[in-house]
């Protein structure tokens, strides 16, 4: 039976003799902030206790000195010659110091008989006997509670842990809600855009007309009225270019617009980089130089894609198709012949 006990022991001493417990990568700091908290209760507690024992002394000290003073002095000198006084005893208890001095028991004594005033006198004054009884008795006590101490010492400096753990906390939610406040009142700052872009179309030819591609130049400014819908409208310039061959004769035609747009775009999918977008509206253009003065109108759809650089930098692209109307005008333009086009708008957009 023994010899299976002490297998047992050794199987449970080598299976836990390298076996270690975690240990929490914040107790480190507590303690360390423990530590002076528990060595400063101790110096202040011992502090008191020599306080207190001083405290005695020096009373026992001014009491016997009050004592010897008032008493009489010849009295008690014949009392010491026959009573001895007990010792006091001193006990030091969990509490504080007590210091107790039994009372003085009672002491007769016969003082010395007169001497005789006159050789002459004959008869001896008989003096009566005189008794003198005195007690006296001094007690005094110091109690100090020290009941607990570490404990409270522990407990207090882990309320003092959490408290300040849980004012970190509630700084950092602090500085999470002024952070997403500021993100807040940014987004809501920059719902304004201005954007520089260029836009080009396809080119037609017609017997001997031949139509480049046309070529738009414009500024637009864009303002979100929701983080799904933003307005856009700006000014546009936009050059028509068309050669003309008439036998062995060869003209250049150049007719020059200018419009203002408007469009609506509503964001499909926005990322942190990318920006995904339908957008659709209308323009109106006038030509401002060319053999014709009439007014054009038409109508586009695209789809746009934003690439952010940052937080107010970005680049886009909208490919898309227009559709002109017929404006009346009997000048042979890329419009006339081609009123349905696709175009391609390429720009830089900056928000602020």
């Amino acid at each position: 039976m023994k010899k299976e006990n002490d297998e047992i022991i050794d199987l449970f001493r080598s299976r836990l003799e390298y076996a270690e417990l975690p240990v929490e990568d914040a107790l480190w700091d507590s303690l360390e902030k423990e530590i002076p908290v528990i060595m400063h209760h101790r110096r202040r507690l011992m502090l008191h206790r020599f306080t207190a024992a001083a405290s005695v002394l020096l009373i026992l000290a001014v009491s016997s000195a009050a004592f010897w003073y008032l008493s009489p002095k010849e009295e008690i000198a014949d009392a010491f010659t026959q009573v001895t006084l007990p010792t006091p005893q001193a006990t030091l208890g969990t509490d504080g110091v007590k210091i107790e001095i039994p009372p003085i028991a009672e002491a007769t004594f016969t003082p010395k008989p007169a001497s005789n005033s006159s050789a002459l006198t004959l008869y001896k004054e008989e003096e009566e006997e005189e008794t003198i009884s005195f007690s006296f008795s001094m007690s005094f006590s110091f109690s100090t509670s020290s009941e607990n101490v570490q404990d409270d010492i522990v407990s207090n400096s882990r309320t003092n842990y959490d408290r300040e753990l849980k004012n970190d906390e509630s700084i950092a939610d602090k500085e999470k809600e002024m952070v997403v406040d500021e993100n807040i009142q940014v987004a809501k700052k920059r719902t304004w855009a201005v954007g520089v872009a260029a836009s080009t179309g396809l080119s037609a030819k017609e017997n001997n007309i031949s139509h480049k591609m046309p070529l738009s130049i414009g500024i637009n400014i864009q303002k979100e009225l929701s983080p799904v819908i933003a307005l856009e409208s700006g000014l546009t310039y936009t050059q028509l270019n068309s050669d003309i061959t008439v036998g062995d004769m060869k003209d250049t035609q150049k007719l020059h617009y200018i419009g203002i747009p408007l469009k609506a775009n509503i964001t499909l999918h926005d990322t942190k980089r990318i920006k995904l977008y339908a957008s659709g509206g209308g323009m109106i253009e006038k030509c401002i130089s060319g053999p014709t003065d009439a007014f054009q109108a038409s109508l586009s759809a695209g789809l746009g894609l934003q690439c952010k650089l940052n937080d107010r930098l970005s680049l886009y692209a909208e490919p898309g198709i227009s559709y002109h109307f017929d404006n009346g005008s009997s000048v042979p333009t890329l419009r006339k012949e081609k009123p349905l086009n696709m175009n391609l708008l390429c720009g830089v957009r900056m928000t602020y």
